[in-house]
């Protein structure tokens, strides 16, 4: 269910994003609620929340000029890692 429009900022700069509730039903009936948050000006998942309720934002704008712009980057166990210095992305 879509609950409306949210701002979500990155690095000072507002962006507007859909806040979601997801709803999820398990077998047994157990039921869990989640947030999601889209930023359609970004064309991406901006943020969410976890388990346990945290929120956990997604979102780092690179842009040209900016020192990791043209750095190749990997996946490895579900996170991003700069393939020159195999540093995770941050």
């Amino acid at each position: 269910m879509v609950l409306g429009l949210e701002p979500l900022e990155v690095d000072h700069v507002p962006y507007k994003s859909w806040k979601i509730r997801r709803l999820d039903v398990v077998e047994g009936g157990k039921s869990s609620i989640q947030f999601l948050w889209y930023a359609p000006q970004l064309c991406t998942l901006s943020a969410f929340t976890d388990s346990q309720q945290r929120t956990v934002r997604l979102l780092r704008v690179l842009k040209p000029g900016d020192p990791d712009y043209d750095r190749e980057v990997v996946r490895k166990k579900g996170r991003l890692y700069f393939v020159d210095k195999d540093e995770m992305v941050k």
